[in-house]
């Protein structure tokens, strides 16, 4: 067992070699399936957030307000995406889950392309609940498998490897979107961007295997805690560490999904730039500055780790506290300023998700990964998703009447709000992680 200190447990040294030895695939095997994995994720950020970019014009289209986009690309994809996540997710805790991953892929992306011949602004609506729905599947799967694929000491940069994924997802979707979106109008982008998913959902299916449950966690045993759901809530609730990790994601989640859902829009309305101009820098800042960001986070949350587990919380605190000043750039700076901080935002803050995720696999049991995965979601989705986006679209209502095209701009100045407090919130689970990762890994015995 491991010394417990006033502030927390000693790093154990840890036999690297024993734990190669462990791997169950070879190096290249294992980066082969972490590659696919990383598709799957470029795939649902694209599908996900080519709404960012198709926003206005759908909008010119359906003739609807702010507010109702807001509720139909924050509160009902949210609400649906994390309902539906739990039960998928102890499916992914002792089921298949790359049979899960194919399937939930396949489907989501026929959904999206199904956006695109939509008629109105309920069958839109219909079409992005589908959408929801199949991305719930993707998230606790594979970072469960990531838990078998990869030892401790490597987790954050093969959460960073498959967050790559997400921002060229982002950035290779928004620029699409609007290239496709000028020339051909919006459903053909909704068309053209389902079909790979398609693709992507038979190559995981036929090439990528079903990695052995608890390759470093001592194989895998029953867990008495998977008897029932709120068995496994109860679990999660007894680890300190989580609840203060779900305030801290919720407050992040809330100023990042606001932030990407209305940035194009803020740069149409605010800098006068084309759906194709702003899909493009958008793109652009996220493609580059986010897959940047994933990878620094993703090695030197891993390097920190090395003095602790809450090392890896302490990088979102810093990270986040970085960001703010260039946020305040790009809401208040001209046009050439507010590309910069764009830029610099997309850097100094994208990791932060990368590190937040690897964060939580560390303080609980192996068997619980895929739920705990899910339970993020879920508190993610419903308070910091859905209202962010909504909140930002109501509040740029609000201001329409006194400051016109502009309002978007002050409705932005919630989001640096919201990543402080998402900072102190990540300062504040810090200090649980290293008892709770020694305790979930058996190195130290839990309280009494």
């Amino acid at each position: 067992m491991a010394a417990i200190t006033d502030h927390g447990p000693a790093e154990p040294a840890r036999d690297e070699t024993a734990e190669t030895a462990k791997a169950p695939y070879s190096a290249a095997q294992t980066g082969y399936i972490t590659f696919v994995l990383a598709l799957v994720f470029m795939l649902a950020a694209a599908d996900r957030n080519i709404m960012a970019v198709l926003l206005h014009p759908i909008q010119k289209d359906l003739g609807v307000s702010d507010t109702a986009m807001g509720i139909m690309t924050g509160t009902v994809f949210s609400v649906v995406y994390a309902t539906v996540a739990l039960p998928l997710a102890r499916i992914a805790d002792r089921g298949h889950r790359r049979n899960l991953i194919a399937a939930a892929v396949a489907f989501w992306s026929a959904m999206t392309a199904l956006c695109g011949v939509t008629v109105n602004y309920l069958t839109l609506l219909a079409a992005r609940i589908g959408v929801a729905a199949g991305e719930a599947g993707y998230q606790p799967s594979i970072l469960s498998m990531l838990g078998d694929l990869y030892p401790r000491r490597r987790r954050g940069i093969a959460v960073g490897l498959v967050s790559v994924g997400a921002s060229l997802g982002i950035g290779l979707g928004a620029y699409l979107a609007g290239l496709i979106n000028d020339r051909y109008g919006w459903r053909a982008a909704f068309l053209v961007l389902g079909i790979p998913g398609l693709v992507v959902g038979a190559l995981a299916f036929l090439t990528v295997p079903e990695p052995p449950r608890g390759t470093f966690d001592g194989g895998a045993k029953p867990d008495p805690d998977h008897a029932s759901f709120w068995r496994s809530v109860r679990y999660l609730a007894s680890v300190p560490t989580v609840p203060r990790l779900l305030l801290a994601k919720i407050m992040l989640q809330l100023g990042f999904q606001g932030f990407l859902t209305w940035v194009t829009t803020f740069f149409i309305r605010v800098h006068d730039m084309t759906a194709a101009e702003a899909g493009a820098l958008f793109g652009a800042s996220v493609g580059i500055g986010g897959v940047a960001s994933q990878l620094l986070a993703g090695f030197f949350s891993d390097l920190l780790a090395r003095r602790g587990e809450s090392w890896r919380s302490y990088w979102c605190t810093l990270s986040l506290l970085a960001g703010v000043p260039f946020m305040l750039m790009v809401i208040l700076g001209r046009t050439e300023v507010a590309i910069v901080g764009l830029f610099a935002i997309s850097i100094v803050t994208g990791g932060a998700t990368t590190a937040s995720l690897t964060a939580g696999l560390g303080v609980v049991r192996g068997s619980m990964r895929g739920f705990l995965t899910a339970v993020l979601l879920f508190c993610v989705q419903i308070f910091g998703m859905a209202l962010g986006p909504m909140i930002l679209g109501s509040v740029s209502d609000a201001l329409k009447a006194t400051h016109g095209e502009m309002a978007i701009r002050y409705s932005l100045l919630l989001v640096p709000l919201a990543w402080v407090l998402a900072a102190l919130a990540f300062w504040w689970t810090g200090r649980t992680a290293d008892r709770d990762a020694a305790i979930a890994s058996g190195e130290a015995a839990p309280a009494r």
